[in-house]
């Protein structure tokens, strides 16, 4: 259960693996990972023993590892996400979500009444779990209502733009992707996709806030693999290029 290091800067990268001895013998396996302000590279952690699924933090220069202690066990199945600045990284499960302050070397408090995809602002002040925003310190600011006006307690795909302005949610291949302001949570326009996309297994927005880029599948079956990869120009919403 090493975690291995890919260096990019030359023709042939290169890849040191760095043997995760603070894990018990036994017990626990990397499941995500995030690289930090200070240097050094978080690892949450999969166990089905929750007293060994506390993350660990690696300092690639030294290999030192250690065990950071105050968060809360996580289920085997959780997501983990981090700020572009890298100074925030949100852990979540079905039954917690919670932040991790770099530079303060903390977990905040656990928040069990959030369902949903987490994502994260560049600067790490906004977290968006499902269709709620909440600050840092797992504090509720506001919800994002749908076009119905509702809050669905349901796991759906949603992110939040690098800037914190924007909030985009599918909201089904009838009524496509739904951009709302994250400071009104008023839907500010919608931007329609094929009729075939019926799930939407993954997105991801670029650094810049332009691009908006979906995998899709036309199954219902949510483990059903993508079959359609949609990008979309925000400078132009209507503008949906399908692959």
């Amino acid at each position: 259960r090493p975690l291995a290091l890919i260096d990019l800067r030359w023709q042939t990268p290169t890849v040191t693996r760095i043997p995760l001895t603070v894990l018990p013998p036994s017990e626990g396996s990397p499941m995500g990972v995030a690289t930090l302000a200070n240097g050094r590279v978080f690892l949450s952690i999969w166990s089905t023993n929750p007293a060994a699924t506390s993350p660990v933090e690696v300092t690639p220069s030294s290999g030192q590892q250690r065990v950071l202690a105050g968060a809360n066990p996580l289920e085997p199945f959780h997501l983990i996400e981090s700020s572009a600045e890298r100074n925030v990284v949100v852990l979540s499960d079905a039954n917690c979500t919670q932040t991790y302050d770099v530079a303060a070397d903390a977990f905040g408090p656990c928040v069990d009444r959030s369902v949903g995809r987490v994502s994260v602002d560049a600067t790490g002040q906004q977290v968006l779990v499902g269709q709620e925003i909440y600050s840092p310190s797992m504090t509720l600011l506001r919800p994002i209502p749908t076009t119905d006006g509702t809050v669905p307690d349901v796991l759906r795909p949603t992110l939040i733009s690098p800037d914190g302005a924007h909030v985009y949610a599918f909201e089904g291949p009838g009524n496509g992707f739904v951009r709302s302001s994250a400071s009104t949570g008023e839907v500010v326009d919608r931007t329609p996709v094929p009729q075939t996309v019926v799930n939407v297994m993954d997105m991801q927005i670029s650094q810049d806030g332009r691009w908006l880029t979906i995998v899709g599948a036309s199954n219902n079956l949510f483990f059903y693999r993508g079959n359609t990869l949609l990008v979309v120009d925000l400078l132009a919403p209507t503008a949906v290029y399908a692959r």
